[in-house]
């Protein structure tokens, strides 16, 4: 795929445009990318930074690996300083329109977003790397995506910090669908946590401009997260099954991102081969909940009214309501407890 190909065709989308030295003016050389804090201009083309954005040397393989694409540490060079990014870079594919429409879907998605919780777009980068791909640059995440943080960390994060975590993410899923959009694939690979241990959406290659879109099935490690209804039933006929990602199916990926947060560990852990965690789905298995720990019936519940019918689920802003007054009920303990 030729990478400048496609940072011509990106400049080509209908969004208007904004200086990369704008762009830069919004962060803090200093403290590096500071998204909770930044400027939002209405929408507009990701700058081009291809002669900004490096590799550092010897740099061989990327931080991170999703289903859709993998996540590179870089260093973005400005006039200013030197602050480190994240270079996200899509999977390749045999059909060059495919991994075209896939960035198309994914940037004119990301710069239509402007919430606290989802990572800034801050631009776009062709001939990047080891092998000269294009490439969408955002702030760099010092704790990784969520799967990562939990796994190294998850022995030191206090249940506040958990909830913490979910209000950010919840709320980011909410805002989107208060705008009739869909994120589509809400992972623990798609979740990144800050230094101060806040959460960003990122991944919006499944990302629709309607709250409803097409959703070919597949057999990855996003099915740990993926609702139930996306999967053909065990007794069910394949031929013609056609899932619709709705935005009922980013409550139940939440059902399935809360428990791991609260856990420590991935949805169906016990699981090992991707193959058999679709065929729990199919059989309507849902993953178990864990043994101990902070689960409390309350928060166990919650998560299975993510996992109901789709019909039937909350929406995202209830579930939101919900997580809110669970950490309001915690900063109000916490403050009693400091009277005593």
């Amino acid at each position: 795929m030729d990478a400048r190909s496609l940072q011509e065709f990106v400049k080509s989308l209908p969004l208007g445009t904004v200086p990369a030295s704008t762009l830069a003016a919004r962060i803090s050389p200093k403290d590096g990318p500071e998204p909770r804090e930044r400027c939002y201009t209405s929408r507009s083309t990701p700058p081009d930074l291809t002669n900004q954005v490096n590799l550092p040397t010897g740099t061989r393989f990327s931080e991170y690996g999703g289903f859709l694409g993998d996540t590179w540490k870089a260093t973005w060079q400005r006039d200013d300083g030197q602050i480190p990014v994240s270079v996200r870079v899509l999977r390749a594919h045999p059909s060059k329109n495919d991994l075209q429409e896939k960035y198309r879907r994914e940037i004119s998605a990301w710069t239509d977003f402007h919430h606290p919780n989802i990572a800034q777009l801050l631009g776009t980068v062709a001939s990047f790397g080891l092998y000269q791909e294009f490439g969408m640059v955002s702030p760099w995440m010092d704790k990784g995506n969520l799967s990562a943080f939990l796994e190294r960390e998850g022995a030191t994060i206090t249940v506040a910090d958990r909830f913490q975590i979910l209000s950010d993410i919840i709320s980011g899923i909410a805002y989107i669908h208060n705008r009739g959009k869909l994120h589509g694939e809400i992972t623990g690979m798609n979740v990144f946590v800050d230094s101060s241990k806040r959460a960003y959406l990122v991944g919006f290659g499944l990302s629709s401009g309607s709250a409803e879109s097409d959703c070919s099935p597949t057999i990855d490690k996003s099915l740990r997260w993926r609702a139930a209804e996306l999967v053909p039933a065990m007794d069910g006929a394949l031929q013609g099954f056609a899932p619709v990602l709705t935005q009922a199916c980013d409550v139940y990926s939440f059902g399935s991102i809360m428990l791991q947060t609260l856990s420590g560990k991935i949805p169906y852990h016990e699981v090992k081969s991707d193959a058999g965690v679709l065929m729990a789905i199919a059989q309507g298995i849902h993953p178990r909940r864990p043994n101990g720990g902070i689960m409390t019936d309350d928060y166990w519940k919650l998560i299975q009214l993510c996992w109901e019918k789709a019909s039937e689920r909350p929406s995202a802003e209830e579930v939101r309501r919900n997580i809110t007054d669970v950490c309001e009920a915690m900063v109000h303990k916490a403050s009693a407890e400091s009277l005593l």
